[in-house]
Formats: C-alpha cells, sequence, structure tokens
C-alpha cells in the first residue's frame, strides 16, 4: 500500500510545486488541502483515511498552521501523524512554536527540493519504523521505557541551547557597544565571528526541538 501525504497550503502555485515535486520523484500518494479551514471541515474524512505525513503551510487565512496542528494532534486517531511545516518564515520563535504546536520537522521557503524529498522520506520511514515497534512490543513498554531515558537529556540539551542564544545575544549589544574602537578589519571579524556562534547555536537549538518532536510523535501512538 503507498504511503499518504497531505498538502495543506493555502497558494495553488505552493500545492502545485510540492506535488510536481513528489509526483516526480516518488509513488507516494497525495491528498490536496486549500487550508486551514478546508483541513477541519473535512476532518472526518481524514480521520478515516489518515495520511503517513502531513505537509503543513504557517501562514494562512483564518486558520494558520500552528492552530491546525495543535487540532490534529488533540484527536486520537490523527496526533500520530508527522507534521513538517513549511513556511517562509525562518526564525527561532516560529520554528520554536512549529515544534511546540506538534511538528516534527521545520522547512524554510524558498527550499531545496532534494532535502524537502529527503526530509519526507526520513520521517515516512520513521512511521514503518514506529508501526513495526508497536506491532511487536506493547505501547506501555515503548513509551515507559524510551520516555524515561530519553525525556531529560533532550530537555537539558534544549534548555542549555537557548540560554547560549540568549548569551551570545547580550554578548553582541555589549560589544557593538565598544565597536568604535576597534579597526574596520577587527570590526568586521568580530561580527563575523559572533554571527558563526548564533547562527550554529540556533542550529543545534533547532535540530534539539526536532529530536524531542520526533521522540514525543513516535510515543504517541
Amino acid at each position: 500500500m503507498k504511503q499518504k501525504v497531505l498538502i495543506v497550503d493555502d497558494m495553488a502555485e505552493n500545492r502545485k510545486l510540492l506535488v510536481s515535486l513528489i509526483k516526480e520523484n516518488t509513488d507516494y500518494e497525495i491528498i490536496i488541502s486549500r487550508g486551514g479551514i478546508h483541513v477541519l471541515r473535512h476532518l472526518d474524512e481524514i480521520v478515516k483515511n489518515p495520511p503517513d505525513l502531513i505537509l503543513l503551510d504557517i501562514l494562512m487565512p483564518e486558520i494558520d498552521g500552528y492552530e491546525v496542528a495543535q487540532k490534529l494532534k488533540e484527536k486520537e486517531e490523527t496526533k500520530h501523524i508527522p507534521i513538517i511545516f513549511i513556511t517562509a518564515l525562518n526564525d527561532i520563535k516560529s520554528k520554536t512554536q512549529a515544534f511546540e504546536s506538534g511538528g516534527v520537522d521545520y522547512i524554510s521557503k524558498p527550499f531545496n527540493k532534494y532535502e524537502l524529498l529527503s526530509r519526507i522520506k526520513v520521517h515516512l520511514d520513521l512511521q514503518k519504523i514506529q508501526a513495526s515497534l508497536i506491532k511487536n512490543a506493547p505501547v506501555e513498554n515503548l513509551t515507559s521505557g524510551l520516555g524515561r531515558e530519553l525525556e531529560q537529556p533532550i530537555h537539558n540539551l534544549n534548555k542549555y541551547s537557548k540560554l547560549n542564544i540568549e548569551t551570545i545575544k547580550t554578548l553582541s549589544t555589549l560589544v557593538s557597544q565598544y565597536f568604535p574602537l576597534f579597526k574596520e578589519s577587527d570590526m568586521q571579524e568580530i561580527k563575523t565571528l559572533l554571527a558563526s556562534l548564533d547562527e550554529n547555536i540556533k542550529e543545534i537549538y533547532t535540530q534539539g526541538l526536532k529530536t524531542d518532536a520526533i521522540i514525543k510523535n513516535i510515543l504517541k501512538r
């Protein structure tokens, strides 16, 4: 049986692009929704025939992607479906909210088609592994064992990374006060270094959120 991918986007050109990429490179079955309101109006149909993965836009009229994800995660029949947010938003606040809303991954527009296809495959493969684990072991054993072993280390990593993001922000503000004392070349080197540190720490934080979201999603069955 083919794995099903639900695309949720209010922009026709975006839906067309995603459908084209997936159809040309995979054999997944594709389901299309014209936006958040359309998803909620047809929620009964989704429950009866749930997709294996959802590609979800954030900025949509009437109801945004965050709320759609939260509604899906509230229902027993759809809470296990992995959600990949695809959006033009690229700041830490938006990414954090996406994972807190129930997303397992986050792809910024414009996206690289190979990265997109790779992320889709990873999460669909994880769905297969999840189904196999549940088939061969009681759910209680999975949730109690994995949950205890993995929750705290990931929580600590995310907390540490978030603290470092704030530290770099404070350091940048402090150093900028002394820029007039530096040579132009030195000032540029310091700016580049701080920007690199900020980018690397934010990436670690994002990956930590993603790992946490994936594990929580696997344990929801």
